[in-house]
């Protein structure tokens, strides 16, 4: 992983220098191109990936999901169009009716006899007839190459043209075999857009604008707020100004007007902010947004209202950090910045922030889990942009700062321990939408944690994009074979337990609230004063790296004896009081039924063994 990360990184530095426009796109007035990006750039020095081995069965692709699609239903494709840096043999163009994820059957497959590296426009023989809710895989066939010209590669190894234009997050997908079988493989966004397009054939409107469902917008009492509205437009022209009328709960206000800071061309999608006026009352209110004029013109676009929701709260609650490390025994740098971490959280308030170790992204080890692997690369926004040490918090892009040249996807990669505690207190001084409870009861007869987690949440929370995840830690595990660790290095906050790799569905109560309960097997082999539960809301979406954050989190450690230490956990109640069956007060845990007064009045019952 690590040579493919630099073939990247080199890659990378060259597509400035050698995108150059070429043969152009000949379209009819009642055609349109498609794809990632819409130029005719192409990129002189190309990308390939002779590390994986000879294959001649490798495919270079884009999905153009439903959503893109959606402005072109019954219109047909009847030409792909894609770019080359180095001549291929042959080739072979194809679209594929995806089914599940990336895999479907190909509805359209036609051969090219030869190929120029330039663009090569291939007219279909049977045209794709463009279905509703339905994505596809527009791409061809090339085959890798792995000769060598003295120390190097040489140039038909890297036949592929790819340019940083267009489209930021959607992956280049590649299929080929990197060591363990032959699938699809998504690289990184950072990388740039394959040069694949698609010409549509149909009745293309002159002005015409598709606007898409935004989520939850947060508001304030008497106050203006602003969405960001998706919007592609599907017309002639390029697009400078858009006009749009906001209902609030089915009240139409007045037309807006909005000038886009960048026109969009034809075939492209971006955003614009639409203003919501304000509103005097709390609540969750209902939004639509229809985009009326196009550049001063009548919006012809069958789908042109975005539909969406402005939360106005009336509370809201502290949040809490949860930092996720991603770390492996191969990697020699990480016992420093696990270090860092660790002093870190020292001066952090431990009952608010909680540390997580996923071992991967940079190889694996006996410690990883399969959620580990599972989720680093949409973290990292690209599998070959992995690398560890490397660090995130409450899965938030935003918390690092763009100026860091680290940071890739939601990640960055800590230089001191300084930028760990600082980031985590800036996200420790904001509010939440949304409040976590842990109750933990523990029967050592069968060896198992009962482990309830209780939630509300605010007008403004996403209910809809809504997941509860729960893992269990455990700290002080000795190494086997780590590099560069210093005497007494031991792997901290490593997953024991974890409910799925992106948690539940939430399914929340008319009141905002919800309950939910966990059963855990703790093996005999974890020591018990080393464990701590932590349990936290997350969105997820697996094509939007940034659509992923925590929005609070709880937490909750064993006691060095048996039993749990402290059975409520939300941030505002401790324990003031224990008791035996018997009334007596005591200051530790004592076999048998514990009683246990809270700071927020409440009693519970805990059964020690």
């Amino acid at each position: 992983m690590k040579k493919l990360l630099l073939v990247l990184v080199a890659f990378t530095m060259a597509l400035a220098m050698n995108a150059q426009a070429s043969a152009k796109a000949e379209l009819a007035d009642n055609q349109q191109l498609l794809g990632y990006y819409l130029s005719d750039k192409l990129n002189r020095k190309g990308f390939g990936l002779p590390e994986w081995g000879e294959n001649e069965h490798c495919k270079a692709a884009i999905k153009l999901t439903a959503d893109m699609l959606k402005p072109y239903v019954g219109m047909k494709i009847v030409n792909v169009r894609f770019g080359l840096s180095y001549k291929l043999d042959k080739s072979r163009v194809f679209i594929t009716s995806l089914t599940n994820g990336y895999e479907g059957e190909d509805v359209v497959s036609q051969d090219v006899a030869s190929t120029v590296a330039d663009w090569n426009n291939v007219a279909l023989d049977t045209p794709y007839y463009i279905e509703k809710d339905k994505s596809i895989l527009v791409g061809f066939d090339f085959a890798q190459k792995t000769r060598m010209k003295g120390l190097y590669y040489s140039a038909e190894c890297y036949p592929l043209s790819v340019v940083e234009e267009g489209i930021t997050t959607m992956p280049i997908l590649i299929y080929g075999d990197s060591g363990n079988g032959e699938y699809w493989h998504e690289i990184g966004t950072r990388t740039g857009n394959l040069s694949i397009q698609v010409i549509i054939e149909g009745s293309i409107e002159k002005y015409s604008v598709t606007a898409f469902d935004f989520k939850v917008v947060q508001g304030e009492i008497n106050k203006p707020a602003e969405a960001k509205v998706k919007v592609t437009n599907n017309g002639k022209d390029a697009v400078s100004k858009l006009n749009y009328v906001v209902s609030v709960d089915g009240k139409a206000s007045a037309e807006q007007e909005a000038t886009l800071e960048n026109p969009l061309e034809p075939g492209n999608t971006g955003t614009f902010n639409a203003v919501i006026p304000a509103v005097d009352s709390y609540g969750k209110k209902a939004v639509k947004i229809e985009i009326t004029k196009v550049n001063g013109n009548d919006n012809t676009a069958e789908n042109k209202t975005a539909n969406g929701f402005l939360g106005v709260p009336q509370e809201f609650y502290p949040r809490n950090v949860v930092i996720e490390e991603f770390t492996t025994e191969k990697c020699g740098n990480c016992p420093r910045v696990a270090a860092d971490l660790h002093k870190a959280l020292a001066s952090l308030d431990k009952e608010r922030v909680f540390a997580v170790a996923h071992h991967s992204a940079y190889g694996t080890d006996w410690l990883t889990q399969p959620c580990d692997e599972e989720m680093y690369g949409l973290m990292f926004n690209g599998m070959l942009n992995s690398f560890a040490p490397a660090m995130m918090f409450n899965r938030d892009c935003d918390a690092i700062p763009d100026d860091d040249d680290s940071k890739t996807g939601n990640v960055f990669l800590p230089v001191v321990y300084a930028q760990i505690s600082g980031y985590a207190q800036i996200l420790l001084n904001k509010q939440s939408n949304s409040q976590l409870h842990m109750d933990v009861t523990y029967d050592g007869g069968i060896g198992q944690a009962s482990v309830v987690v209780k939630g509300k949440c605010n007008e403004a929370y996403d209910l809809d994009n809504s997941y509860l995840t729960l893992y269990l830690l455990e700290d002080s595990i000795m190494p086997v074979e780590q590099n560069s660790a210093p005497k007494g290095y031991r792997h901290m906050h490593v997953i024991r337990y974890y409910n799925s790799t992106w948690g539940d569905k939430v399914e929340w109560n008319d009141d905002y609230s919800f309950e939910k309960k966990f059963d855990v097997d703790i093996f005999t082999g974890w020591e018990k004063k080393n464990l701590q539960f932590v349990a936290f809301l997350n969105g997820h979406n697996d094509n939007d790296y940034s659509d992923n954050k925590i929005d609070n989190a709880v937490g909750m450690r064993y006691s060095s004896v048996s039993g749990i230490d402290g059975m409520a956990a939300d941030n505002e109640s401790h324990q003031v009081a224990r008791y035996t069956i018997e009334g007596m007060e005591t200051t530790a845990p004592v076999s048998g039924l514990n009683i246990i007064k809270l700071s927020d009045g409440r009693t519970v019952k805990v059964l020690v063994k």
